[in-house]
């Protein structure tokens, strides 16, 4: 596997557990976790990977994005 994909995969496994932990606290509604990618953005001064995942959940827990995206970062283990 290259360190691409290998990253990829590990950011992704760190926003499902940070979307998990937001259902179990309360800050998402109970639904099942959409499906979502990581991704290296077309424009790589925004950062190295990029996600749809606060907008792809937007529909799942019927909240704006934004909101969505507040819940995952303040829940990401960074360590």
């Amino acid at each position: 596997m290259n360190i691409i994909r290998e990253t990829s995969e590990q950011l992704r496994s760190m926003i499902r557990a940070a979307m998990e932990k937001a259902i179990a606290e309360g800050a998402l509604k109970e639904a099942p976790l959409p499906e979502f990618v990581v991704e290296i953005p077309a424009d790589t001064t925004k950062g190295d990977f990029a996600t749809n995942a606060a907008m792809v959940g937007a529909r799942a827990f019927g909240m704006p994005p934004r909101k969505i995206a507040e819940a995952i970062c303040e829940r990401l283990a960074l360590e």
